[in-house]
């Protein structure tokens, strides 16, 4: 069983400030639990920015929290905190949304005396999205998404990096 639930708001601060929020949730449960893969979880994220827009182009600025919840097995546990912008134009033909992310992930430990060994080390993290929709000559239209993540993690052994990219080039009829 999986359930999702969010809520957005915004609040107009006067002139082009207004203050964006949103908490979202999750929460899976399985018929059948286990240590290894399948336990039930909880994930709570929240973030609160203020923002300020002139014409086709914003930019907003702000913590972000993430929390994850496993009874069953509490090593996968983890509170995340992290400083974001998000930059955002919106002209002629064009949307572009761009948001570089930087913070720390904690990962929770197992109780004392508990034979749960924890699997993953805390970590540094640094990020970028991308989301771009460009008109191009010919009727042609350029969607594109790109994801660049780096982990530096207290256990060197861990370091991670990743990039995710998926372009669609689109034509309109």
């Amino acid at each position: 069983w999986e359930e999702r639930g969010a809520l957005d708001g915004e609040i107009g601060l006067g002139g082009p400030w207004t203050l964006r929020g949103r908490v979202e949730g999750v929460a899976v449960q399985y018929d059948v639990q286990d240590t290894a893969l399948f336990f039930d979880y909880q994930e709570l994220r929240a973030r609160l920015a203020p923002r300020f827009a002139r014409g086709t182009l914003s930019i907003a600025f702000g913590p972000r929290v993430d929390a994850l919840f496993a009874r069953l097995d509490p090593t996968e546990g983890y509170q995340e905190i992290a400083a974001m912008v998000e930059f955002e134009s919106l002209g002629l033909g064009a949307w572009w949304n761009v948001i570089p992310i930087a913070g720390w992930r904690d990962y929770d430990e197992g109780p004392i005396g508990s034979p749960t060994v924890g699997l993953h080390s805390s970590y540094a993290f640094y990020e970028v999205n991308v989301l771009a929709d460009q008109a191009l000559p010919g009727a042609l239209r350029l969607r594109a998404y790109v994801n660049a993540r780096y982990e530096s993690h207290t256990d060197p052994a861990q370091d991670a990096s990743s990039l995710y990219f998926s372009l669609d080039l689109r034509r309109l009829f």
